[in-house]
């Protein structure tokens, strides 16, 4: 980690497949250039967003598998140019959706193996209204009942349901097609 302080005009940093811990993602909170960020370790929680939260110039933001919850969320809605964000296998809920929502940049959401996130946490996401890709995959997300604030999604070009109860139906996928203009990729196996 001292190599990477040494680099204080670094942009993108990929630290994928690591057992990078809350320590050293303290550390990595001196990279104050940092555009993109990967993180993939079963290793962080809630305590590496607060310190992820000081990298204000962060676009791009990948924390998969990391144990995180929605005290770590609220931390992230100071990162108000963050474009990208995938925090997929969590403990998050509806109410981390609510402070995600707070990231009015957002174009793309991964949150997908949360199964805390159910129907409702969509209605705080239909707020983004520059969303175009979304990743519910394996939540509590199902249908009839998604489709409301899923409808409210107008600029959502790609959408992925998997393992989401009745998302994979005839008549919900029609739905889904016609009511939104941009939609071209609807992913929804069960």
């Amino acid at each position: 980690m001292d190599v990477l302080a040494a680099l204080p005009s670094l942009s993108s940093l990929s630290l994928f497949y690591t057992n990078i811990t809350n320590t050293g993602v303290q550390q990595l909170s001196s990279l104050k250039n940092l555009t993109s960020l990967n993180l993939d370790s079963r290793e962080l929680t809630d305590q590496s967003l607060l310190h992820i939260s000081t990298l204000t110039k962060l676009e791009h933001l990948d924390v998969f598998s990391a144990r995180v919850s929605d005290v770590g969320l609220c931390f992230l809605t100071s990162l108000s140019g963050l474009v990208s964000l995938e925090i997929c296998g969590g403990k998050i809920t509806d109410l981390g959706l609510k402070y995600i929502s707070c990231l009015r940049a957002l174009r793309r959401l991964n949150v997908s193996q949360n199964m805390r996130v159910t129907n409702m946490g969509l209605y705080y996401l239909a707020q983004l209204s520059d969303l175009e890709v979304l990743n519910v995959s394996h939540c509590q997300v199902s249908a009839p009942a998604a489709l409301d604030p899923l409808l409210k999604m107008r600029m959502l070009k790609v959408l992925a349901v998997n393992g989401c109860r009745g998302m994979a139906d005839e008549g919900v996928l029609l739905e889904l097609r016609r009511s939104l203009p941009v939609l071209k990729t609807v992913r929804a196996v069960c």
